[in-house]
């Protein structure tokens, strides 16, 4: 287990999320603001080159924040897709 793994956990425990729902919104609120953003995005179906141009930073920089947020969470990009979609957050403007 990777540090940032055991702090996500201890995180949690602390907080003692009380519904799935709950959990996958700590989870995310975890991450810095620009790597759930990109995850957010990524959940919308958007390209590295989309979540890119959306959010004003190069491609790679978008592969790099999708890639640290996945390593963090320690799950891939459809994992992180689903923890969206279970965090149930309100749509995006």
């Amino acid at each position: 287990m990777t540090v940032s793994q055991k702090q996500l956990i201890d995180g949690l425990s602390k907080s003692r999320p009380q519904s799935r729902r709950d959990e996958a919104r700590a989870l995310l609120d975890a991450l810095p603001d620009r790597e759930r953003e990109a995850v957010m995005l990524a959940a919308e179906g958007y390209t590295n080159a989309e979540i890119a141009s959306r959010m004003f930073i190069s491609e790679r920089t978008a592969k790099a924040h999708l890639s640290s947020a996945a390593d963090k969470l320690d799950m891939g990009r459809v994992q992180m897709a689903r923890l969206v979609e279970r965090a149930d957050l309100p749509a995006r403007l």
